[in-house]
């Protein structure tokens, strides 16, 4: 199994001037590492959630179907599921009908569930014979993530901006600040 970004956000959860005026930042001297640690911060968020926070699209690649009649997509919450592709051995494939298939996009797992009692198409490529694009995130705008998750990726990016260090003498390293945690922990993706 592996997952692929294809398409990543066009924008982050945060705009630049939110951040510095949260961190009390007037001058442009910053700015780049200031994007680098916003961006940093929504994907640290995002892996530790199991979440996407904005719209982007992923390309998650099986060598085989698991059993049963759905297929758990790693990432939540799915706004679409843009093709499905079964590889052949000579590195050709088939596009599965969507009539096939149906998402449960706000489960937890989301899952791509087979319609019918018809098997899903065999893979004959051995590694990565299975595809399937998809399209995840609250929305395409900052207005449609929410208010909570934004808050955590400011106080994440201000924790990092104020302490650049690797580590403190004398500090232990204490992973993410306990605000950040508490904000974020109702949006964890639970797996069974």
């Amino acid at each position: 199994m592996a997952i692929v970004l294809t398409a990543p956000p066009a924008q982050e959860p945060v705009a630049l001037a939110d951040a510095k005026l949260y961190l009390r930042v007037d001058v442009a001297d910053d700015d780049a590492l200031i994007n680098s640690l916003i961006t940093g911060a929504r994907s640290e968020l995002e892996r530790g959630l199991g979440r996407a926070l904005i719209t982007q699209s992923y390309t998650y690649l099986l060598d085989a179907w698991p059993a049963g009649f759905a297929v758990n997509l790693p990432i939540a919450p799915v706004q679409s599921v843009d093709q499905v592709r079964v590889y052949a051995v000579d590195g050709s494939f088939t596009v599965i009908s969507p009539s096939r298939y149906m998402l449960d996009g706000l489960g937890s797992p989301p899952r791509l569930i087979r319609r019918g009692s018809l098997a899903w198409p065999v893979p004959l490529q051995q590694a990565n014979g299975v595809a399937i694009d998809f399209t995840c995130g609250h929305g395409a705008t900052p207005a449609d993530v929410p208010s909570a998750l934004r808050i955590a990726i400011m106080l994440l990016t201000a924790h990092w901006y104020e302490h650049r260090q690797l580590g403190e003498a004398g500090v232990p390293n204490i992973g993410l600040p306990e605000m950040v945690r508490d904000l974020i922990s109702p949006y964890r993706v639970r797996r069974l």
